[in-house]
C-alpha cells in the first residue's frame, strides 16, 4: 500500500488557485487526485498532462432539500460534500490528505508531518486558534454566530454540546483511509443536509460542523497542529519576512507559515503586509496567492 495521496478539487472559477496549489507541491513526490466539480475541457486537458495527477468525479449519493439550489448558486459546494467520501479515492493509500484548492504550501516538509501523525493516530487537523486571529482578540461575536449556525443545522442539543469548542478547519485534513470517522461523518452530514432549506454563507459549513461533532463527541483522537499549518488569512493577515522572503505569522516570534489558506473572502484582494526583519518600518502590497508571493519573492532576490 502506498503511504499517502493528496486530494483537492474545484470548479472552473477556482482553477487558477488549484494550479497554484499544484505548483507549490511540484517538488513533493506524491500522487495527487483532483476531483472535477465543473472544470472546463481545457482545464481538464491541462491537468491530464500534469505528472502524478489523476482527475476523478464525485456525485453526492443522496438527495436533500437544497441540492438543486446549491448546484445552481454554489457549484463549489460539491467539494464540501465530497470530503467525507475521500477514502473512496484513497483505498490504495494509508492516508488521504485533503487540501482545499485555495490552499498552497510554503513548506512542503509540513506535508510529511501531517501525514505521519495521521498514520500514527488516525487524524491530523488544525483548529482555528491563534493569538493573532481576530476572533480571539476582538471578534467574540463569531463564537455566538457559530453556535447559532450549529443549532440551525443540527439542533439545540448538539449546539449546546459544541458551544465554545474550538473548530477544526477541514480545508487541511489528513485521515487514515481505514479510520472509523468516515462513515459517521457521512451520516451526520446527511442529517444536517436534511434540515437545511438553502445553502448560504453559513450553512455551507455543514460538513465541517459534522466533522467537529463526530470527532469531539465521539472521542476520536485528532492530532492538533498549530495554525501555521493551515493559516486562515481571513482570520489573520500574515506578515512578510524581508530577510527570509517568506510569509510569517503577524506576531512574534514570526514563525514561517507552512500552508497558506486564502478562503473566499480574500482570494484576489491586494493588500498591505507588514514587514519584519527589515531595516525600515515598511510594508509591501500584494495578493496572497501562490503566484503573487512567488513574484514578490523573485523580485526581492
Amino acid at each position: 500500500m502506498n503511504r499517502f495521496c493528496i486530494l483537492s478539487g474545484c470548479d472552473a472559477g477556482y482553477y487558477r488557485f488549484l494550479t497554484g496549489l499544484l505548483k507549490s507541491l511540484e517538488d513533493l513526490r506524491a500522487d495527487k487526485v483532483v476531483i472535477d466539480f465543473g472544470l472546463t475541457p481545457d482545464q481538464l486537458a491541462a491537468l491530464a498532462s500534469s505528472p502524478n495527477v489523476k482527475v476523478v468525479r464525485f456525485t453526492y449519493p443522496y438527495d436533500f432539500p437544497a441540492k438543486r439550489q446549491a448546484g445552481a448558486v454554489m457549484p463549489g459546494f460539491g467539494a464540501m460534500l465530497a470530503r467525507p467520501y475521500l477514502n473512496e479515492f484513497s483505498k490504495d493509500y494509508e492516508v488521504a490528505l485533503w487540501l482545499d484548492a485555495d490552499v498552497w504550501v510554503q513548506d512542503p516538509q509540513a506535508i510529511e508531518m501531517l501525514v505521519s501523525e495521521a498514520a500514527r493516530f488516525g487524524i491530523a487537523a488544525v483548529p482555528e486558534i491563534d493569538r493573532s486571529y481576530f476572533k480571539f482578540v476582538g471578534g467574540q461575536h463569531v463564537w455566538n454566530l457559530e453556535a447559532q449556525v450549529t443549532e440551525r443545522i443540527f439542533g439545540r442539543e448538539i449546539a449546546g454540546k459544541m458551544y465554545l469548542v474550538p473548530t477544526f478547519n477541514v480545508g487541511v485534513l489528513a485521515i487514515r483511509s481505514d479510520s472509523p470517522v468516515w462513515n459517521t461523518w457521512r451520516q451526520y452530514l446527511q442529517k444536517g443536509l436534511l434540515r437545511i432549506s438553502a445553502i448560504d454563507g453559513h450553512t455551507r459549513c455543514v460538513e465541517q460542523i459534522a466533522f467537529n461533532f463526530v470527532t469531539r463527541l465521539g472521542n476520536l483522537a485528532v492530532r492538533s497542529f498549530p495554525a501555521t499549518f493551515n493559516w486562515l488569512v481571513c482570520l489573520g493577515r500574515p506578515a512578510w519576512d524581508a530577510q527570509r522572503r517568506l510569509l510569517v505569522e503577524p506576531s512574534p516570534p514570526y514563525e514561517s507559515l507552512k500552508l497558506v489558506h486564502l478562503s473566499t473572502h480574500v482570494l484576489d484582494r491586494i493588500g498591505s503586509l507588514a514587514c519584519v526583519n527589515s531595516d525600515k518600518d515598511e510594508q509591501v502590497s500584494t495578493s496572497l496567492d501562490f503566484f503573487s508571493i512567488k513574484a514578490l519573492r523573485d523580485r526581492e532576490m
